[in-house]
């Protein structure tokens, strides 16, 4: 199961929500964000710069990424990573940053559980997988996490 884990600020504690790919929702495939109790997953009460219905966060299978998406809804455009987006989705990946209304929400996790992948080599990769499993995506390039060829990586498959 794939998992993003996001973090911010509300007053003066620190919140922190983990978003599973399969994680039941009031609207299924999706965790959407927003103030409006009946629509939305992820509540933010405080920010009234913060739409009803803002935005929503869901897993793309083929692209084995989270992604979030600015609802026709949301009034204000979101900010990730310093790019506005006023509409359409994003790819989120771990350290993205997202403006919502005034909340900054950091990406501290994501948690990609691969059918098949690579094992990256360097035995002190800092790659959040403990066993090291690298999107297959990332072979010509290097592990994303240390740069390690990956040319000559084991292959994992999941049976």
């Amino acid at each position: 199961m794939s998992e993003l884990t996001l973090e911010w600020r509300e007053a003066v504690k620190s919140r922190i929500e983990k978003i599973l790919d399969q994680q039941p929702s009031k609207n299924p495939g999706t965790i959407r964000l927003g103030r409006h109790p009946d629509l939305c997953d992820i509540l933010f009460p405080n920010d009234e710069k913060i739409s009803r219905l803002h935005a929503e966060i869901f897993f793309n299978c083929e692209q084995n990424s989270f992604y979030l998406r600015k609802l026709p809804e949301g009034k204000r455009p979101l900010i990730v990573d310093g790019e506005i987006i006023t509409h359409g989705e994003v790819s989120l990946r771990q350290g993205s940053t997202i403006i919502l209304g005034e909340t900054e929400i950091k990406v501290v996790a994501v948690f990609v559980d691969l059918a098949y992948g690579l094992i990256c080599p360097n035995i002190k990769c800092r790659n959040p997988d403990k066993r090291r499993i690298v999107d297959p995506k990332h072979l010509l390039e290097g592990c994303p996490w240390c740069g390690t060829s990956l040319a000559a990586a084991q292959s994992f498959h999941r049976s």
